[in-house]
Parts: C-alpha cells; structure tokens; sequence
C-alpha cells in the first residue's frame, strides 16, 4: 500500500507529464467535460456514484459530494464512521470538497458524523 507523502511525491513527479499531454494512460488527454479519479479500490463505486449525476448534466460538485457519501457509508472501508480508529481508538473524521472556481471548504476531527462531506 502507498502511503500519503509516497503518493504525493508521485502525483509531483507526473505534473509535468499531464501538463505537455504526453501521458499515456487509460485516460485520453482529448476527452471534454469532467473526468472522475479515485485513488482507492473501491474508486470504481464511487466513481459510478459520481457518473449517476454527471450523466443527467449534473454539477461536478454534486458528483463529488455524491461519491463522498457513498464511500462513507460503507461499512467495510478505511473512511467513514466504519473506518479505522485513532490511536485512542475513537474514529475521527474529516473532510474536504472544492468547486471549479476554487471556493473550497473542509472540516476535521470530527466524531459521530455520518457524512463529513
């Protein structure tokens, strides 16, 4: 499994390559309109959550928001109140959501929170 900083050091590493359309991934640099990504195995529900929306012309942030609720509330995952606790043993949640014109918000360590998002 990938941690965090490994994952941020990759992510830093392929900018320049996503910047100059030389990616040769499954994702074509031509596509038009959102794209959804998750980072996560269980990404491909989530991203299917989040398609539900985009499909009928929805708002990305909506979709997001969408994607975030569902991964929340699985019960067998590492986010959500079913996640993994702390090391005092109480599962702390937090969130974080952005708009397509930067207007962003975020919250942390709460508990017995359904959905963070």
């Amino acid at each position: 499994m990938i941690n965090r900083r490994k994952f941020i050091q990759l992510s830093a590493m392929a900018a320049p390559l996503l910047s100059n359309g030389t990616f040769q991934g499954k994702i074509p640099l031509s596509v038009k309109g959102p794209i959804v990504l998750a980072t996560w195995q269980a990404g491909l529900e989530v991203n299917a959550t989040a398609w539900e929306i985009l499909a009928v012309n929805g708002k990305a942030i909506d979709a997001i928001e969408a994607g975030a609720r569902y991964i929340e509330s699985k019960q067998d995952c590492c986010v959500g109140l079913g996640g993994n606790p702390d090391r005092d043993g109480i599962v702390t949640l937090d969130a974080a959501i952005m708009d397509g014109q930067g207007q962003c918000g975020a919250v942390a360590g709460l508990e017995q929170i359904r959905h963070p998002i």
